[in-house]
């Protein structure tokens, strides 16, 4: 019988909205983290870098993660988190250190 294939099920979809819930705080955490950063006069560039620098050890490390592992993953992609916070340096006028 294979009509488990035709709808997920209620499990499945409790578990992807648990995973959208937690990468939305992962997300507002990354936000939070910013604005701390900024209202302490602090470069807020530093979350770039250092989203930069877990990216390098994933590639470094050989770390692939297969596609399920991205949809349940509990974080945002790494690549995702910097655009985002790159993107908000950038509108904010924020210099990026030198390295």
């Amino acid at each position: 019988d294979e009509s488990f294939l035709a709808e997920p099920t209620q499990n499945t979809k409790d578990l992807w909205a648990q995973v959208l819930d937690l990468q939305k705080q992962e997300r507002e955490a990354d936000n939070c983290g910013y604005d701390f950063l900024v209202s302490k006069g602090r470069n807020p560039w530093g979350m770039v870098m250092a989203f930069e620098k877990f990216r390098k050890m994933e590639q470094d490390g050989g770390v692939k993660m297969s596609y399920m592992d991205k949809m349940f993953s509990s974080h945002p992609e790494t690549e995702a988190r910097i655009k985002a916070m790159t993107k908000r340096c950038e509108k904010d006028g924020i210099q990026r250190p030198a390295e």
